[in-house]
């Protein structure tokens, strides 16, 4: 129903208080939920798909960096993503 999107949009929840209901619920922020969800997919795909590099995981999850993926992954896992393939093989 269009109405009820639109009515949606009229309410307006300031951003503070959405995050602080977000965090209330899941215990983390938005960014930090979403971040997480990423991490974990990327831990998937480097198990599913050991042919896919590294790299083309890091764009395929928003990131155009894979510094940054790298420096993301390795905070999570305490290891590279390549390490973290490697040690998966075992």
């Amino acid at each position: 129903n269009s109405s009820a999107a639109s009515d949606v949009y009229k309410r307006q929840v300031p951003e503070k208080k959405l995050r602080s209901a977000f965090l209330s619920l899941y215990g983390c922020t938005p960014y930090s939920y979403q971040r997480d969800a990423k991490m974990t997919r990327a831990a998937e795909l480097l198990v599913q798909r050991p042919e896919m590099p590294v790299s083309e995981i890091a764009f395929s999850l928003g990131y155009s960096d894979e510094f940054y993926f790298t420096k993301v992954f390795h905070s999570r896992y305490g290891t590279s993503p390549r390490e973290f393939r490697k040690n998966q093989k075992l």
